[in-house]
């Protein structure tokens, strides 16, 4: 999957969400950027975590992944042959958010909106 991706030159950068959560999506954006990322609809079994361990949202998608394995970033003008990519390779895709101009020179993500 991710050699058809980068032979069809459709990614900008990439990053494994493991410990950590989505804190590791900026390892993939350059400088002077940020991740303005929309909350999902977490899996049942995060949701059951979240409830036990009596955690916001935000604690636990900064702390585990909340079944978000793997982010891509692209040009929104990619997202449908991307999709479709995934989806060939049988995995599930959806998007997470956008990519903007920050004043900070460091990437950073900013987490918006509750769970669906």
């Amino acid at each position: 999957l991710m050699k058809s991706l980068m032979k069809e030159k459709l990614l900008h950068g990439a990053a494994h969400i493991t410990g950590g959560g989505i804190e590791n999506i900026p390892r993939a954006l350059p400088a002077g950027t940020l991740a303005r990322i929309q909350m999902w609809e977490l899996p049942k079994a995060f949701q059951e975590v979240r409830q036990r361990a009596q955690l916001s949202e935000e604690a636990l998608v900064k702390t585990l992944n909340g079944g978000i394995g793997f982010v891509l970033v692209a040009a929104p003008s990619s997202s449908s042959r991307i999709h479709e990519l995934i989806k060939a390779a049988g995995f599930l895709s959806f998007d997470l958010g956008k990519v903007e101009k920050s004043s900070a020179s460091e990437p950073s993500v900013v987490l918006e909106g509750g769970c669906p």
